[in-house]
C-alpha cells in the first residue's frame, strides 16, 4: 500500500550531500566528536576530509542548478527517495534545501514562499484535541496503551540522556 496524504509533502535539511563542502552542521554530535578526537598532529579538518573522501565523493546537481558533492553512501537514499516518489505516486512534494541534490519528483521550493502561508497553529490545535477525545470515547483501552506507552519511552529517552551525558555509548 502506497503513502496516502491530501496535504503537501516539504522537506527541510535534505540535502544528501556535502553543501559549501560541509559534513555535518554546526554543532552537531559528528561535529563535537572531531573535537574530542583531535590532537596537536590531527586537527578536526582532518576528520572532515576523511569523511568526505571515504565514499567517493562526486559533484552531482543540486535544487538551484548549480553542483554539490556527494558520495555513493547518500546515493542509496537519493535513489530510495525517488523510487517511493514514484511508486507512491507523490505529486506535492518539495524539497526546501537550495543546496540539497535535486531528487526526481521532488521540486525545489523557497522557504521565504512556505513563510508566506496563514499560520495554522490554533486549527491544528483543534484538530488533534478532536482526534483525542474521539479516540478515548471510542476505545479506551487503546488511549491507555498510549499513555502507558508515551511514559515509557520519555523514561527511556531521559535514561538515553543520561547515558550520552556520561558518555556511556
Amino acid at each position: 500500500m502506497g503513502l496516502i496524504s491530501s496535504g503537501h509533502l516539504y522537506c527541510g535539511g535534505l540535502d544528501l550531500g556535502f553543501p559549501e563542502n560541509k559534513t555535518h552542521f554546526h554543532g552537531s554530535f559528528f561535529e563535537e566528536r572531531f573535537h574530542t578526537l583531535t590532537t596537536r598532529t590531527t586537527p578536526p579538518e582532518d576528520y572532515t576530509y576523511k569523511a568526505i573522501i571515504s565514499g567517493n565523493p562526486y559533484k552531482k546537481a543540486n535544487n538551484t542548478g548549480t553542483y554539490t558533492l556527494t558520495d555513493n553512501r547518500l546515493s542509496i537514499y537519493i535513489q530510495w527517495f525517488e523510487e517511493q516518489i514514484q511508486i507512491n505516486k507523490i505529486d506535492k512534494i518539495w524539497n526546501i534545501s537550495p543546496l540539497g541534490i535535486k531528487i526526481e519528483g521532488m521540486d525545489y521550493k523557497d522557504i521565504k514562499e512556505l513563510l508566506n502561508y496563514p499560520d495554522i497553529r490554533e486549527k491544528i490545535g483543534f484538530l488533534k484535541k478532536n482526534i483525542e477525545t474521539s479516540s478515548d470515547q471510542q476505545n479506551p483501552s487503546v488511549a491507555n496503551l498510549f499513555y502507558r506507552e508515551q511514559i515509557f519511552l520519555k523514561k527511556n529517552l531521559k535514561d538515553f540522556q543520561i547515558c550520552l551525558i556520561k558518555g556511556f555509548y
